[in-house]
């Protein structure tokens, strides 16, 4: 018998999930140091671990460009989840990139951009996130969290960048 409150799936074969929050945020961030310098760090994708809190990075495949796959495991005990990504665009003209969050937990994409100000930059990230378990009416909570803690971790890369030397000035 067909149950006529679940809605059922497309000819496409879409599954049913009655519980997936999809979670958007944006945010920019200025940062002291050159759109170059952060774009770098912001590339290096073990170094993710340094200035991102209660996370630690390990690279399963590749060399940090397109193709790459890392997880970032974050969180503390038995709260910690990995958070498993593919690099999708890496554009080094544009200084843009872009990840696929493959799961366990959290699907969906990330990227961000960052461009020149003057002698300092701007970091626009952005995230799209399928949360399952959460029911739709949290997204927008879920998002003002995730908008804050991706402040306070890019100043926090900002606040190392800017405390330690530029290796290529001069």
């Amino acid at each position: 018998m067909r149950d006529r409150h679940r809605p059922q799936p497309s000819a496409a074969g879409a599954r049913y999930r009655p519980r997936m929050a999809l979670v958007s945020f944006a945010l920019d961030v200025d940062c002291p140091a050159s759109a170059e310098r952060t774009w770098q760090a912001l590339i290096d994708w073990r170094g993710h671990a340094t200035w991102i809190p209660q996370t630690t990075v390990r690279i399963l495949q590749g060399d940090g460009g397109v193709g790459t796959s890392f997880v970032a495991r974050s969180g503390i005990g038995p709260l910690a989840f990995d958070d498993t990504m593919d690099v999708t665009l890496l554009d080094g003209a544009t200084r843009t990139a872009a990840v696929r969050k493959t799961g366990p937990l959290l699907t969906g994409t990330a990227g961000f951009t960052v461009s020149e100000r003057g002698a300092a930059s701007r970091i626009h990230w952005h995230e799209d996130v399928h949360v399952p378990g959460v029911p739709s009416l949290l997204a927008p909570a879920l998002a003002v969290g995730g908008r804050v803690m991706f402040r306070i971790a890019i100043r926090r890369l900002a606040r190392r960048l800017l405390a330690t030397p530029d290796p290529t000035a001069r």
